[in-house]
């Protein structure tokens, strides 16, 4: 995704960072939020893509519970995201918001849709969780291969 720079004056910046905090996000993601929110309301979204991005917030939103929810029930694995991601899907509501926004098979692979999607749950995950990645032995993000859910891989995380 492009990325935007917006010069903010102390007292914008730390008000932001309160707001996000509450919602358990970074001021950034918030910021992000707040802007798409305002050019749905002024009719400069079509409806397509203003629904697509209610249901990846929902998506998104949901997860990040349910990963505080399992850290608090089972403490802190490095398979964080993997948990949550399996925990959610077995969820008939949240696969059905999460198959409409694919449009396809959510256990299908090369489906095009579900690479944002994806990416933005592991790293709202991530975030929300203050974790970090696991490097590897070249001293990149690790990447554990899955089967039979709706990633494909992910990415161990610490804290």
């Amino acid at each position: 995704m492009p990325n935007l720079s917006v010069p903010l004056s102390p007292a914008v910046l730390a008000a932001l960072e309160e707001e996000a905090s509450a919602s358990n996000l970074m001021a950034a993601d918030h910021a992000a939020r707040l802007l798409e929110d305002h050019l749905a309301k002024q009719g400069l979204l079509n409806e397509t893509v203003t629904e697509e991005i209610g249901l990846a917030r929902s998506l998104i939103d949901r997860a990040i519970r349910e990963a505080f929810r399992i850290v608090e029930a089972e403490g802190f694995q490095e398979s964080i995201t993997f948990d949550t991601i399996q925990a959610v899907s077995a969820d008939p509501d949240w696969l059905r918001d999460y198959t409409k926004l694919v449009r396809d098979d959510p256990f299908k692979t090369g489906i095009p849709l579900k690479q944002p999607i994806n990416q933005n749950l592991g790293s709202f995950i991530k975030k929300a969780l203050g974790a970090t990645s696991v490097e590897g032995a070249n001293n990149r993000p690790k990447n554990v291969k899955v089967k039979g859910s709706i990633i494909q891989s992910y990415t161990p995380l610490a804290r």
